[in-house]
């Protein structure tokens, strides 16, 4: 019994780490150093769904995230400093979640929240602009 256990130890082993791994996805953050005007932005990411990302607000996101308590679905908050590459890695959510990336500019333009709703997305690229995101690619695994 014993050999068998040892046998089958570095499977269990590698699955764990493998698990692991599968769970979580990249995302890079790309800005300028005239990114929000030179200053430092917060990025949150959190779990969302589809419905609730269509309604999320700038002002009530912003809001929720600095001076209420810490909402339980938030996966991450991170401030970025403008002119640098920020790596992040983010726990995927459950089955029915998505992962949104709220940019908190100081003055932000139309493009401030982007949704990954594909579950087999496993990096995400972001170009930071002045006020807003000027590009974001998604990659499976």
């Amino acid at each position: 019994m014993k050999r068998l256990f040892f046998s089958l130890l570095p499977f269990f082993i590698t699955g764990c780490f493998q698990t692991r791994e599968d769970q979580s996805m990249t995302v890079q953050i790309r800005s300028s150093k005239k990114t929000n005007r030179g200053t430092p932005l917060y990025v949150i990411v959190k779990e969302t769904t589809m419905a609730e990302f269509l309604i999320d607000d700038y002002h009530e996101i912003a809001t929720q995230s600095f001076w209420k308590g810490e909402d339980e679905s938030k996966l991450l908050k991170k401030v970025l400093v403008p002119g640098k590459t920020d790596k992040l890695t983010v726990p995927l959510p459950g089955k029915e979640k998505s992962v949104g990336l709220y940019f908190i500019f100081t003055s932000p333009g139309e493009c401030w929240k982007f949704i990954v709703d594909d579950p087999d997305s496993k990096k995400v690229k972001v170009l930071l602009g002045e006020d807003q995101y000027e590009a974001i690619n998604v990659y499976p695994s």
